[in-house]
């Protein structure tokens, strides 16, 4: 799994330490059932979705009670990205949830 920031168009990997690694304080149950709880929440929202990325953002925290952390936020926007669920373009969302 990678993690990349993007801004203007550039994709900007993000960095990790010799001893860090990519949700090395979640467990793989903790960071399936975070998206699978963003996931249900996104698709119960129908035409409310979120169009931008910060409000995207903003929704995720709002459902954790802002209890995540600004690198949790972003694991999920990615795992949601790498699931084919959203695409991100010039900080814009567009979901592709199945039917």
């Amino acid at each position: 799994m990678k993690v990349v920031f993007r801004e203007a168009g550039v994709e900007y990997p993000a960095c990790y330490s010799s001893k860090e690694t990519p949700y090395s304080t979640e467990s793989n149950d903790l960071r399936l059932e975070r998206l699978s709880r963003i996931s249900s929440d996104l698709k119960n929202r129908r035409s409310a979705l979120p169009r931008m990325v910060n409000a995207l953002r903003n929704t995720i925290d709002a459902v954790f009670q802002k209890k995540l952390t600004a690198e949790d936020i972003a694991s999920i926007l990615d795992e949601l990205q790498s699931s084919g669920q959203i695409t991100v373009s010039e900080n814009k969302v567009e979901y592709q949830f199945a039917s």
